[in-house]
């Protein structure tokens, strides 16, 4: 077949825990998965140094006719290359280790979870993996729309969101960076910060660093003003939670006119506002602070139905974290009328209205999620069991619990053992 496969995952130093377990991965679970099938196999390391992204790298993302992208701990230069993979909308497959969170914007993508505790486990994934390539075999490596600028842009927010689960950003938003005569700077090239900001923000973003990000900030604003580039690299911090960062996106936005900023940065920005408030627990500022804004820009840029859908999901969640669910709930209306389709909305009006205490309601809500979703998502199915639970329909939960454990049977166990009330349907 002479096809090429390249590895994204974590890789670490040589001899360390990361890069056993990378190896591991690949020998035991990716290079038997691939055989039956004559790709040739590379990774990063087979490239050059592991922990830098170089081009030669970037090459292989987009080149390679699949990409097996290995999630597992939120690696930051995994995270970028998977959304450079995603751009060109190429074949790829996405695994993460069991009892590993993915951030939002990935959750929604097919991943199939593995193990390499035991040899049944190894040869599940195995199986998996092989099953998922035979569908891109069958449709001839078919790519799919990268779709527009909007949407990488809003992928790129919310791939590095991630960071939320790792690292306390407000403690890195609060550290005094600021450079004393004669000291060095143990983040960025001090000279290459002052020769070209953008580039060091840019390669600080790259290597995962938020603190160079955060401290290049003020420089690059102070270089280059309000550009387009300088606004997206506002956006990236403050949807990680930078309070510096959020200050002078508010500033800009409020101080411009609508129709002088560009609508994919407005859309962004107000996108990374959204997440800021949430992570940080301050929908009620937000209420008052960000909504008016988002209202203004969905009056104002007359963005598509998928675009206004997204912006007003977020007046939705901001709702939701303010505990009024009616007007949570009046939202998602709006948003279903605009999005039929899309099953992450029922969900999320299910939820709703569980909070609401319509059972009913929550119930045809998720019964529609579940018909209109095209892969397997077991918080659906969860949240499907406890609803129908609830409104005492012990043969439909049954019924949803086997096709729960048909499509994750460790999930499913798992769920069924940390809920005492819903085993009793089955007793």
């Amino acid at each position: 077949m002479n096809k090429t496969c390249f590895i994204i995952s974590p890789i670490g130093p040589k001899d360390s825990d990361i890069r056993k377990k990378a190896d591991d991965l690949l020998e035991l679970i990716i290079k038997p998965s691939l055989q039956i099938f004559d790709f040739t196999v590379t990774r990063a390391d087979q490239i050059q140094r592991p922990t830098v992204i170089t081009s030669d790298i970037i090459k292989n993302v987009q080149m390679a006719d699949l990409c097996i992208i290995d999630l597992t701990d939120n690696n930051p230069n995994v995270f970028y290359e998977c959304g450079r993979r995603h751009e060109n909308g190429k074949p790829f497959i996405q695994l993460v280790e069991e009892n590993n969170d993915l951030p939002f914007d990935v959750a929604g993508i097919r991943t199939i979870t593995y193990s390499l505790s035991t040899p049944h486990s190894v040869n599940k994934a195995v199986k998996e993996i092989q099953s998922f390539i035979t569908e891109i075999i069958t449709n001839d490596f078919q790519e799919k729309s990268p779709g527009d600028s909007l949407t990488s842009i809003a992928g790129t927010l919310e791939r590095i969101e991630r960071k939320i689960n790792t690292l306390n950003m407000n403690k890195s938003a609060n550290v005094n960076i600021t450079k004393t005569k004669g000291s060095k700077t143990s983040i960025i090239d001090s000279l290459e910060l002052q020769a070209n900001p953008l580039k060091a923000f840019k390669n600080a973003f790259q290597n995962g660093d938020l603190l160079g990000m955060r401290q290049t900030l003020p420089l690059l604003i102070d270089t280059e003003g309000y550009t387009h580039d300088t606004v997206l690299s506002m956006a990236l911090l403050v949807s990680v939670g930078d309070q510096f960062a959020k200050n002078m996106l508010m500033t800009f936005i409020t101080g411009t006119d609508f129709k002088d900023i560009d609508n994919e940065i407005l859309f962004t920005s107000l996108l990374s506002l959204e997440k800021f408030y949430v992570q940080r627990d301050e929908e009620s500022q937000a209420v008052s602070e960000l909504i008016p804004l988002i209202e203004n820009a969905i009056n104002y840029k007359k963005y598509n139905d998928k675009y206004t859908a997204q912006l007003l999901n977020s007046i939705q969640k901001i709702y939701y974290g303010t505990q009024n669910y009616d007007k949570a709930y009046t939202i998602i209306e709006k948003i279903l009328d605009l999005m039929p389709n899309e099953p992450g909305y029922y969900y999320n009006a299910s939820l709703i209205c569980d909070k609401l205490s319509k059972s009913t309601k929550a119930k045809e809500h998720i019964d529609r999620c579940l018909a209109l979703q095209d892969e397997f998502d077991s918080d659906h199915y969860k949240h499907a069991l406890l609803i129908n639970y609830k409104l005492r329909d012990y043969n439909r939960v049954k019924e949803l619990f086997n096709e729960f454990w048909t499509g994750n049977e460790e999930d499913a166990q798992s769920f069924l053992e940390d809920n005492d009330e819903l085993r009793q349907a089955f007793i």
